[in-house]
Order: structure tokens, then sequence, then C-alpha cells
């Protein structure tokens, strides 16, 4: 595959940046999933998509962002059981 914004051509470069490619789509719809519970005026994914990578995102999914990333952390911050 000859494709300018790929780095390198061989078929394990590719195959290693599509993957990382899908696992990005998969883990932004995930986190717009999540946020998108918590706001009222509903957009689009791809709407999303491009104002949060241009940092323009409304004020209302903004909060809504701080809050989800906030209670992601608190719940990563929690003591695991020890098991075994």
């Amino acid at each position: 595959m000859n494709h300018p914004i790929l780095f390198g051509n061989s078929k394990k470069a590719v195959f290693t940046q599509l993957f990382i490619a899908l696992s990005i789509f998969v883990l932004l719809k995930w986190f717009f999933d999540q946020v998108k519970k918590a706001v009222r005026k509903s957009i689009s994914f791809r709407s999303f998509t491009r104002s949060f990578l241009a940092q323009t995102v409304a004020v209302e999914w903004l909060s809504a962002v701080v809050d989800f990333l906030c209670h992601l952390r608190e719940y990563s911050e929690r003591d695991l059981p020890v098991v075994g």
C-alpha cells in the first residue's frame, strides 16, 4: 500500500497503523457514548469528533467531558482488592 499519510510501506507497518487508527476510533466512540448520556443537546459523533479535535467543544459538552474524566479518575484511584 503506497499511501502518503502512512509511515512505512511494509505490510506490518501498514497493519500496525491501521490497528492503531481503529483502536483510537473505538475509544473515541466509547468516550462519546459515555459523555452523550449526560448532555441534553444531541450532536452527531462526527460533529463531536471534529469539535473535540479542534478544541471548540460547546460548554455543555465540555462540562460533561470534565465530569466524565473526573469520574473515571476517581474510579481508577480506588483500591482494588488483592486476590490470592
